[in-house]
């Protein structure tokens, strides 16, 4: 995370600094922060404090306005009952924030450093926090805008696939979301061919049928939705390896078909 915020030449030049400095010797923490501030001409120190010193992660609540964003951060609990005593800590957190859909989409080197912010200057339609991934937090967009991020899936890196599908099942399971905002994310993606992001998918889908195990109505129509998201998939990946296909290819393959006989498709 920090490497990404700094940018990793700035963060070995940093590190080396440090080794070096501290060869054959005894270090602490605050001097590893101290070479990363004197590389990059940041106060590298109280960004990462509350992070090696205060339990948890946060999770970043995005509200939208015209031409601005509101980000709040909290504690991110998977069970979501975090109480206001255990809900202090104020994160320094790289927002990560890349427009989506533009040829021009540069990601936006701004940090939450308070509890709660806005972010303007920030097309609202298109847009996406956490770029691949390298923030270690949740981040919980409103539903409308979740599904125009399935809309435009395919101008995404496959970690960010991967983060935004986690973070909607995240969410989804801790209550701060709903199971309905990641379901209308996720059949956006029938058209997926790369194995970690099924992954993602069909293991998020599985802690949904898990949380309405007990409710059949649910349980049935999670078994049609599946069905009808992985057929054309399956149907593309088939049968038979092909000469020269690579590892993850046939990975898939096993998972989409295993995933699909689950359900119910006949072939």
């Amino acid at each position: 995370m920090l490497s990404s915020h700094l940018g990793v030449e700035v963060f070995l030049k940093g590190v080396s600094n440090y080794l070096k400095a501290h060869a054959y010797g005894n270090a602490t923490t605050n001097d590893l922060w101290s070479a990363l501030s004197a590389a990059s001409g940041q106060d590298v120190n109280s960004f990462m404090d509350p992070w090696i010193r205060k339990i948890g992660f946060p999770i970043v609540t995005v509200s939208e306005e015209p031409g601005q964003i509101n980000v709040r951060q909290s504690r991110f609990l998977i069970t979501g009952d975090v109480e206001a005593k255990d809900d202090e800590t104020i994160w320094w957190i790289p927002l990560g924030l890349k427009p989506v859909g533009k040829a021009d989409s540069n990601t936006a080197n701004v940090a939450l450093a308070l509890k709660q912010d806005i972010i303007r200057d920030v097309n609202e339609e298109y847009y996406k926090l956490n770029q691949d991934s390298t923030g270690f937090y949740r981040v919980n967009y409103p539903p409308a805008h979740l599904a125009k991020l399935g809309e435009v899936r395919h101008q995404l890196s496959v970690e960010d696939k991967v983060g935004l599908i986690g973070d909607a099942a995240a969410t989804a399971k801790s209550g701060d979301a709903t199971s309905a905002g990641l379901l209308a994310l996720v059949e956006k993606f029938q058209d997926e061919d790369n194995y970690l992001v099924w992954q993602q998918i069909l293991s998020s889908l599985d802690t949904v049928r898990s949380n309405f195990s007990e409710v059949p109505s649910v349980v049935n129509g999670l078994r049609a939705f599946t069905l009808k998201l992985v057929t054309p998939a399956v149907e593309k990946v088939g049968w038979e390896f092909k000469s020269g296909e690579d590892f993850l290819t046939g990975q898939l393959r096993g998972l989409l078909i295993s995933q699909a006989g689950t359900v119910g498709h006949e072939g």
